[in-house]
């Protein structure tokens, strides 16, 4: 009888230590952040880009037990929110949409001969998936994105989109 309380009041202790590790860490982790984001996308399987650096603002609030809130403020003026749950040292992300903004130029020849420089500006629906490794005061996101073009059809994969934010 003995051995069995004192096996109950250790696993009680156990958990009770368990409960406040994760609290803990949801707590460390909520916060203000500044963000970048850089990486490479593919159209149409065709034309690969390197994105212009995104930067902003990030927000981790903490809402409820396993569960974080994530809000990223593009300096560009788009906002967009996910949630998130965390695991010891990881962040998986749930997925989320976001409008996107590619920019590239491409040569076209003149009718008068030579070589024309045209500027492309073309906005895509994407998902974003991915999840990210917390480092102190720093969290690397590895995303991925995937989605298609709002004025066409065009398809936009990125497999090895990176963000870095680090707290304020």
């Amino acid at each position: 009888m003995r051995r069995m309380k004192r096996l109950s009041l250790i696993m009680f202790a156990s958990i009770l230590l368990f409960c406040n590790a994760c609290t803990d860490t949801l707590h460390i982790v909520t916060g203000e952040y500044t963000y970048q984001a850089s990486g490479q996308v593919t159209l149409d399987n065709v034309r690969s880009l390197i994105l212009e650096h995104e930067m902003g603002t990030m927000d981790i609030l903490y809402k409820d037990p396993s569960t974080l809130l994530l809000t990223f403020y593009s300096n560009d003026g788009n906002t967009y929110t996910t949630d998130a749950t965390i695991d010891e040292k990881n962040i998986d992300l749930f997925p989320f949409t976001r409008l996107l903004s590619v920019k590239y130029t491409t040569q076209e020849s003149s009718i008068l001969g030579g070589v024309v420089n045209l500027e492309h500006t073309e906005d895509y629906q994407i998902g974003v998936y991915g999840s990210g490794i917390i480092y102190d005061n720093t969290i690397i996101f590895r995303l991925q994105y995937l989605g298609n073009g709002l004025a066409d059809e065009k398809k936009l994969v990125g497999d090895e989109i990176t963000l870095v934010a680090r707290k304020k």
